[in-house]
């Protein structure tokens, strides 16, 4: 047999009269621990019901939350509005990577004949190089891109 107010005044006790409720709660656990396992308990283990009543560690949640969200918030904003076009831009020659250039295997120069030859060999080939250039250029045809010009007037039709 219970010896105490039912659930239903219990419920509305809670929702109307806390402060009463809390120290019913208060006797009801010093005296008769099975009734207060079985009908005040169930109030203080729920978190929802735990959170609404406490006040403080709900506005400390509320706080904490709405900080997460803001941060959140700047953060993507701050996201998109630092982001770099993404266009691909052509790259400039000096940023490409050159590989050095190779070196021919050249025995050394036993005397100066040997080196003025090579010289001399090195020269004609330029020469041949620059010929063959101003050799192209000559026969490149250049367009015009000049306005087109007007030799003769439109003939006005009469009817």
């Amino acid at each position: 047999m219970e010896s105490g107010p039912s659930k239903e005044q219990l419920e509305s006790l809670f929702k109307t009269s806390r402060k009463y409720f809390d120290e019913m709660a208060k006797e009801y656990y010093a005296k008769d621990r099975d009734f207060y396992n079985k009908n005040f308990a169930p109030f203080y283990s729920n978190p929802l019901i735990a959170a609404k009543s406490g006040g403080k560690p709900a506005k400390l949640v509320i706080a904490v939350s709405l900080f997460v969200l803001i941060m959140g918030l700047s953060a993507v904003m701050l996201m998109f509005f630092t982001q770099d076009n993404t266009e691909k831009k052509p790259v400039r020659e000096t940023d490409k990577y050159q590989e050095p250039a190779k070196k021919e295997n050249q025995k050394s120069a036993t005397s100066v004949k040997d080196s003025a030859e090579k010289i001399r060999i090195k020269a004609e080939e330029e020469l041949k190089k620059k010929e063959a250039d101003v050799k192209n250029e000559e026969t490149d045809v250049k367009e015009n891109t000049g306005k087109r010009e007007v030799r003769n007037k439109p003939v006005e039709r009469t009817r």
